[in-house]
């Protein structure tokens, strides 16, 4: 529609998308993730990720997470 209100490009339910995902509900309107961009920024120490940047204290307990 172009309102974002009803989506006009179908997509299958999330709950189908796949098995291993348990998914209710899309993030985003289907045309916002074909026709333009999401940004999103994810923060990891080593391959730990860090939910919550809390200075040193996210990375003392990604550090005890790894260990």
């Amino acid at each position: 529609t172009g309102d974002w209100g009803e989506p006009s490009i179908t997509l299958r339910p999330p709950n189908e998308a796949t098995a291993s995902t348990p998914v209710q509900y899309w993030q985003h309107h289907p045309e916002k993730l074909i026709f333009q961009s999401c940004d999103y920024k994810a923060f990891y120490l080593g391959s730990m990720l860090i939910k919550e940047l809390r200075g040193t204290e996210s990375t003392q307990d990604a550090c005890a997470k790894m260990r």
